[in-house]
């Protein structure tokens, strides 16, 4: 196989936030960190409310999260949080967070075009499709933002970062109990389980000195 970069270009630890508006790609991009590393604004939504998308629930959500990110800051554990983070002073408040553990803070920036977090934002039901002009606005913060102004370490643009080789190292190397096509089909899709050779990809992993031929 291509011999791929797999290793996420972060020092650890790191406080990593994703920056993007909704329906940019933050989740799915956050399938290449291990689960355990991800703090999601809309999963702490729905622990607080049964309702990933239930705003009237955010602060008590952003205050339980913020609990879970100290505690993994004090272990010196590697974190990320999956937001928007459209506004400044949530920006600058992690990276405060960052530099009182002594740890490095980064923004990985997606630059997804408006149009199509538009169209994913459309396809989504229930609370968590919000108003068009919400991702207009969160856009519109996000094009004016300065994260090393604001007091972030580092920038990294989403695209630059090997989301799919990641991924799919991690997977292959997780218990064989959950590390098989019915994952890989409910991570990346129907069509990318149809085309991955489970057993060889796993062999080539595992010795990476050995190619497809």
């Amino acid at each position: 196989m291509p011999n791929y970069p797999t290793t996420p270009p972060f020092h650890t630890p790191s406080l990593i936030l994703l920056l993007g508006p909704s329906g940019s790609g933050k989740t799915r991009l956050s399938k290449m960190f291990t689960p355990s590393q991800v703090l999601s604004a809309d999963d702490f939504r729905e622990m607080c409310a049964d309702d990933r998308g239930d705003q009237r629930v955010s602060p008590a959500a952003w205050e339980a999260l913020e609990i879970v990110l100290r505690a993994r800051l004090d272990l010196g554990l590697t974190t990320v949080v999956d937001a928007t983070h459209a506004a400044e002073v949530q920006r600058r408040r992690f990276a405060r967070l960052a530099d009182e553990h002594g740890v490095l803070s980064c923004a990985v920036v997606l630059s997804t075009p408006t149009d199509l977090a538009h169209a994913r934002n459309a396809a989504r039901t229930g609370t968590t499709r919000v108003p068009a002009h919400v991702v207009n606005d969160q856009a519109a913060q996000l094009r004016t933002a300065s994260p090393k102004a604001e007091g972030i370490d580092r920038v990294v643009l989403a695209e630059t970062l090997p989301a799919l080789g990641t991924a799919l190292l991690r997977l292959a190397t997780e218990e064989a109990s959950t590390a098989d096509l019915a994952h890989v089909r409910q991570v990346f899709g129907a069509g990318a389980a149809e085309l991955f050779d489970w057993a060889l990809f796993s062999y080539s992993c595992r010795y990476p000195s050995c190619s497809r031929t």
